[in-house]
């Protein structure tokens, strides 16, 4: 949205999870409702070598239970989370560049732009299918899903199948 949630549209889908509800959070900034599911978007564009024509389109290989192919990301951030279980992640050639100038400046001072491994997608509960409780999907390029990218590689195949992975057995979006 273009504004934060508000803390009773926070408390209201905090609910909707523990009652067994499913939600796709595609987000490149931090917002309050990552982090009531224990997820930090890091502050800055994840850039890794796997770039496709330019260092902003990112590709990344995905093998779920869910989906197995590659997704191309615009300009991604990273996330860090304390709970639940990594779906998508970089290679271990993968930077945050957290002062925006575009040059891994770890190389020649310490600026937190180590190289290594960052996570782009996340899933609160792993364990959702068998229990009463629902899932987050945290995602941190909601570009992914966008008219211009949904076609790029297999951008649209995997948004189908994670749809189809959320929805509970005989559900309908």
């Amino acid at each position: 949205p273009g504004r934060d949630y508000t803390l009773t549209e926070q408390h209201a889908i905090s609910k909707f999870i523990s009652r067994g509800g499913r939600l796709i959070l595609a987000d490149d900034s931090e917002n309050p409702l990552s982090k009531r599911f224990d997820v930090d978007i890091v502050d800055g564009q994840l850039y890794d070598q796997n770039f496709v024509s330019n260092p902003d389109l990112v590709k990344f290989t995905v093998g779920t239970e869910f989906f197995e192919g590659f997704i191309l990301m615009n300009r991604p951030a990273s996330l860090t989370f304390s709970s639940g279980q990594a779906l998508i992640a970089s290679t271990t050639s993968a930077w945050v560049d957290r002062n925006g100038n575009g040059i891994n400046d770890n190389v020649t001072s310490n600026q937190g732009e180590a190289q290594g491994v960052r996570y782009l997608c996340a899933i609160s509960d792993p364990d959702f299918l068998d229990s009463e409780t629902g899932t987050a999907i945290m995602i941190s390029d909601p570009s992914l899903f966008m008219n211009g990218m949904i076609e790029l590689e297999d951008n649209l195949d995997f948004a189908l199948a994670l749809i189809a992975y959320l929805l509970p057995q005989g559900g309908k979006v």
